[in-house]
């Protein structure tokens, strides 16, 4: 989808790229290329025919392994069974080839028969770049076009993922990309991931331990008929493009969510997140008593006309103690902004919350066509929950009821009862753009803002910059601040 800001840049930001993907040491470089003649993979002119050919005895921590990709394109219609691991540190890298006659696209496809089109050992990098440019494509498996049964420092970087998983795909795994146990230093990177039979990246593990153990950053992510993102704990996810994420004919069947986060210490920042079949983002901290340790903040979150006609409503933020827990603590929603919703704005609901800040978030012009009222801000249980320094504001069809503690009220009932929004704002934002439902809206705030500017609570101590990288130096309410 085109915006009036421009598409995101993939590969603007190469040198920010987490390097955990290069080798420290100065490993051999090995090659492939299904019209070499056959050799010992050494150079080019005696390059590996076939995937097959690779001789991962050969290959150690700190090698890469070049694959042709022609003058413009190049097609290999087999599986890469990735036969060795390599080292924390020092990773095996399958990377696109980068000299001239090779540095074409390399093409994996799986024919809608091969199980994988790449599977991958721990420590492997899989990097399509080539002059900040996406050059591999993979596609057309029948479960996970990219799997790793462990994932252990697995990273993917520029690397184009579609039209993977099916029906047939073993234990249901019908992803883009499937890490099964994504806990230690794994990486998901300037890729496009579209058009899948279920999510677009998709990894279990453990429910968290620290933040930032795995990295999903400066995606594109679109048009797969489950979720964008499925996660466990310990999971940075940033700067990424989420969008149309719902059961599209032919799709697999799911729940699906721009991004779904189910475990403790996950981080969720800096995202543009549109149509989704049921929330823009889900976190939900999985264990019993144990605090959730969920920041989620600075992403804009919103629904076109598009999307709405085909009677789909969507919900934006959602912190739900919902499987095997009876609370949730230590949360922070902040200077999001939500525009547009058909469902909810912002939810929190746990029979037992303790240290959860619901601050900065401009709510407008959303609504549900449910019982009970256009529900905005849904707070099913209020003990320990700030809710204030939001602007809550109904726009041109949305509402202006609140839910706290299971009963809904008018937002002036809810502030005159002093429940929360002591300091919250009830003027319109004055966005650059904003038509309802508008697909090219600018939701940055003008120079004229009254409504945001300098309004929000301070959080210097968690973060400092808005969505688009600028530095606050005053607070203003939603993700972008002011001119």
């Amino acid at each position: 989808m085109t915006r009036k800001r421009g598409a995101m840049r993939i590969g603007a930001l190469l040198a920010c790229v987490l390097v955990a993907c290069e080798p420290l040491s100065l490993g051999t470089t090995w090659h492939v290329d299904n019209a070499a003649p056959g050799g010992d993979g050494t150079s080019w002119a005696q390059a590996w025919r076939s995937f097959g050919d690779i001789n991962w005895a050969l290959v150690g921590p700190g090698d890469t392994v070049e694959i042709s990709g022609g003058t413009e394109s190049k097609v290999y219609r087999e599986m890469l069974t990735v036969g060795r691991a390599g080292a924390r540190g020092d990773n095996i890298v399958i990377r696109a080839g980068r000299d001239p006659g090779h540095n074409g696209t390399v093409v994996i496809d799986g024919g809608g028969e091969r199980v994988h089109c790449i599977l991958l050992e721990d420590y492997v990098t899989v990097s399509g770049e080539v002059e900040g440019k996406r050059r591999m494509l993979v596609r057309k498996s029948v479960g996970a076009g990219i799997s790793s049964a462990d994932a252990d420092g697995n990273v993917v970087t520029h690397v184009e993922v579609t039209e993977c998983g099916s029906e047939a795909a073993p234990g249901g795994l019908a992803h883009g990309i499937r890490f099964g146990n994504a806990d230690n230093g794994c990486e998901v990177a300037y890729s496009h991931l579209h058009h899948n039979h279920k999510d677009g990246y998709n990894a279990a593990g453990s429910e968290g331990g620290a933040y930032g153990r795995t990295k999903i950053h400066h995606n594109i992510i679109e048009h797969n008929s489950d979720d964008g993102i499925a996660c466990r704990g310990g999971h940075d996810i940033y700067d990424n493009v989420i969008g149309d994420m719902w059961l599209h004919p032919g799709g697999g069947q799911g729940h699906p969510d721009g991004i779904q986060a189910q475990g403790e210490y996950n981080r969720i920042w800096n995202n543009r997140i549109y149509d989704c079949h049921t929330h823009g983002i889900f976190a939900d901290p999985l264990r019993s008593g144990a605090a959730a340790h969920i920041r989620i903040y600075n992403n804009e979150i919103y629904r076109t006309a598009a999307f709405a006609a085909r009677g789909l409503h969507m919900a934006g933020i959602n912190v739900k103690a919902e499987t095997g827990t009876d609370s949730i603590s230590d949360v922070l929603v902040a200077n999001n902004t939500i525009v547009d919703m058909g469902y909810r704005a912002i939810a929190i609901s746990a029979p037992k919350t303790r240290s959860v800040r619901v601050v900065n978030n401009i709510i407008y012009n959303c609504r549900t066509d449910g019982p009970g009222g256009y529900v905005l801000g849904s707070l099913d249980h209020s003990e320990g929950v700030e809710f204030d320094y939001n602007l809550v504001h109904p726009g041109p069809s949305g509402g202006n009821v609140i839910m706290w503690n299971g009963k809904n009220m008018p937002y002036s009932e809810f502030t005159r009862r002093g429940l929360g929004q002591q300091h919250g704002q009830s003027a319109a934002p004055r966005f650059v753009s904003h038509a309802p439902l508008g697909a090219s809206n600018d939701l940055h705030l003008r120079p004229d803002d009254t409504a945001c500017t300098g309004k929000g609570a301070l959080l210097v101590t968690e973060f400092c910059a808005d969505k688009d990288g600028r530095r606050r130096l005053r607070w203003d309410i939603g993700c972008y601040a002011a001119p």
